[in-house]
């Protein structure tokens, strides 16, 4: 059993941790936001529907810009003593609806400028252009949208843990209605979604590798075209061993991690979320995203494809922080598990 103390400075760590992925989304913002300002100017003289997007969009960048600022504000000041407090879950819950909202906007923004400024494609109807918008304009929201989903699961799991230290709710977020753990949750249909992509890939992955090894492929111009069963549709790319070794590679990693996803949100579909079984696929998630990742994003871009610049280097930021957040989530659960192995016993 840990001390006071230890618990303290475990809380404390885990608290600067916070701060530099905090500080990192903040930098990323600043860096921005010279470029939206200048978009912003571009526009000025004009009152069409591009002067009010660029507005929005550096409004909403604004607003995100402070909310972190406001959170790296209140890691400063979090309750040490015990993470389950109605002042952590506040902190959390604020900043992570707040990510939500600026991720919507951002989205319907992204979505209209889509629409103004991609012209359409030849051919295709106005639902398959309109679909092509949609599609890439929530490409773009994805890994913001992940953030703020884990932030709001740590805040709503610092409530459970403060509700079974002292039998009473929190009073910040009594008024949400939104059920993220449970049987018929956010956390089900996640399962669903997670798993459901997991074995599509597994799927994929291994009829890609049977293809390759019975000759099921055509190859011109040094680059094989694979034509995938029941989709009318074919998988490219150059014919080198460097390539079909990264698509291998980036297939397995990304069902790896949505296979644990899918463990863990199966876990907080159940009645009783504080198990070892979550902190354990966490701790996998911890290392697959802060030490797997990482090794497998050096080794993809210079043993195998010989890169000499770093490229897509937002992935590997990503990769890190998700890192973070879960292994911030296991410190979370292995808590509420002492707590409420605590409390079964006092029964």
């Amino acid at each position: 059993m840990l001390s006071l103390n230890d618990n303290i400075i475990i809380m404390k760590n885990y608290t600067k941790a916070f701060k530099f992925f905090v500080n990192l989304l903040i930098f990323t913002v600043i860096i921005s936001m010279p470029e939206k300002i200048e978009l912003l100017f571009h526009y000025s003289k004009s009152t069409n529907t591009s002067l009010i997007l660029a507005a929005s969009n550096l409004l909403l960048l604004s607003y995100v810009l402070w909310l972190l600022i406001k959170f790296r504000q209140a890691i400063n000041t979090l309750n040490t003593n015990s993470i389950f407090s109605e002042k952590n879950e506040y902190i959390f819950f604020t900043v992570g609806r707040g990510l939500l909202f600026y991720s919507v906007g951002m989205y319907i923004i992204r979505v209209i400028e889509n629409m103004l400024n991609k012209p359409s494609i030849k051919g295709e109807s106005i639902a398959f252009n309109l679909g092509r918008d949609f599609g890439a304009a929530l490409s773009d929201r994805v890994p913001l949208l992940v953030i703020a989903f884990f932030l709001l699961i740590v805040a709503q799991l610092i409530k459970e843990g403060y509700h079974l230290k002292t039998r009473k709710r929190p009073n910040y977020i009594k008024k949400n209605k939104m059920k993220i753990f449970g049987p018929k949750s956010l956390s089900a249909f996640f399962y669903y979604i997670f798993r459901s992509i997991s074995i599509t890939l597994l799927a994929f992955l291994t009829y890609m590798e049977f293809a390759f090894i019975t000759n099921r492929f055509t190859v011109k111009d040094s680059r094989f075209d694979m034509q995938i069963p029941l989709t009318g549709s074919s998988i490219q790319g150059d014919y080198q061993f460097s390539d079909i070794l990264t698509i291998t590679l980036t297939l397995i990693f990304g069902i790896l991690l949505l296979y644990l996803l899918s463990n863990i949100f199966k876990a907080l579909k159940k009645t009783v979320i504080f198990n070892k079984g979550i902190v354990k696929n966490l701790k996998l998630l911890t290392v697959l995203n802060l030490i797997v990742g990482p090794i497998l994003y050096f080794l993809i871009h210079y043993p195998i494809m010989h890169k000499t610049e770093f490229r897509n280097v937002h992935n590997l930021i990503l990769l890190v922080i998700f890192g973070m957040i879960s292994l911030f989530l296991t410190y979370v659960f292995q808590k509420g598990y002492t707590v409420q192995s605590e409390n079964d016993l006092t029964i």
